[in-house]
């Protein structure tokens, strides 16, 4: 049997993990929204709020210099829904060498909201190997 395109199943071309990865922002976790812990996606969650997830770190960044050496790095849970955790001095000094790309983790970080109409992004507190 052949698809549209005239490739059988077992000659058609594989997803590659960033197939996989759904829009940012879009990460379920568990916040304190005020009236005890809620499961929910990152970008229904308000700022302000602590929140624990988990999932693999892909496309670390660094950014800052030799004195303020800080991060950036998506997250991607099971489901392919993904996020931005940025990483401030203090934690990246804590937590550099667990930054590894394809590593799987839980941490906990404060929901961040920069512009009113953007995606949310974590602000990481602290990061665990999982």
């Amino acid at each position: 049997m052949t698809n549209g395109i005239g490739n059988t199943p077992e000659q058609s071309p594989r997803p590659t993990q960033s197939d996989l990865i759904r829009p940012i922002g879009k990460l379920r976790v568990v916040a304190n929204m005020g009236f005890g812990l809620q499961y929910v996606r990152l970008d229904h969650a308000p700022a302000g709020v602590l929140a624990v997830t988990g999932g693999t770190i892909t496309d670390i960044r660094l950014h800052g210099d030799v004195d303020s050496p800080r991060a950036t790095f998506t997250l991607v849970g099971p489901t392919g829904d993904s996020a931005i955790i940025a990483v401030s001095t203090a934690v990246y000094l804590d937590s550099f060498g667990d930054l590894v790309n394809g590593r799987l983790v839980e941490l906990t970080a404060d929901v961040v909201r920069p512009f009113r109409n953007g995606p949310a992004h974590l602000q990481l507190r602290a990061l665990n190997l999982a």
